[in-house]
């Protein structure tokens, strides 16, 4: 890249990926500009668009950073497993957990901002994308699929059901709007034990 050594293009990438987090958890997509990005890191907006096309690039950026961690989470949650009940529950109950705390995936997947990010982002983006997230959890959905005590034998069936997590948590807030709070918490682990039994065959 122009006008970079190579030891100063991987410090502002990852300077941009760590401000880009730090923003687009604060105040979304929409509300993030570039300029805030590139003050933070002390670049102009021209070398920003040395690195990326567009600030829905770098959202994507950040999110496959958070889907990566979110995989080498699981793996270390279910290392020690004695079943595949237990994976399941445990991955679920991981899963609704990082949604529930990390504001990026909150805001994408739960709110509006993953919506503004197809609006934004090409066909071919949206693939890699979603070939990104599938070498995150598809190794360990594929090993789901092998076990033949797992109700489904397709792993794309299986990932797009760990992809309905995100409706219960966005559920939370009809729970809030009734000062429900209290309930909320039961009713996910009620959830968590009947797709762990409706997944597992006897």
């Amino acid at each position: 890249m122009k006008g970079f050594t190579d030891e100063e293009r991987d410090r502002i990438e990852r300077e941009l990926r760590e401000a880009g987090r730090e923003l687009f958890a604060s105040f979304g997509l929409e509300r993030t500009r570039i300029s805030d990005i590139t003050d933070e890191v002390g670049i102009g907006t021209s070398t920003f668009y040395q690195f990326y096309d567009s600030k829905a690039e770098l959202y994507l950026d950040v999110i496959y950073e958070e889907v990566t961690q979110i995989g080498d989470d699981v793996a270390d949650e279910i290392a020690d497993a004695e079943s595949l009940e237990e994976e399941i529950r445990r991955t679920l109950t991981l899963l609704f957990r990082k949604l529930e705390t990390n504001d990026i995936l909150y805001q994408v997947l739960v709110e509006d901002d993953g919506q503004r990010l197809r609006n934004q982002l090409d066909a071919d983006v949206q693939k890699r994308h979603h070939e990104n997230k599938y070498r995150t959890l598809g190794p360990l959905v594929e090993r789901w699929t092998e076990n033949e005590r797992f109700r489904a034998d397709d792993p794309e069936v299986a990932l797009d059901m760990l992809g309905a997590v995100p409706q219960f948590v966005a559920h939370r807030r009809q729970f809030d709007a009734l000062d429900r709070n209290d309930a909320y918490e039961p009713a996910r682990e009620l959830l968590v034990e009947t797709l762990t039994d409706g997944l597992v065959l006897e």
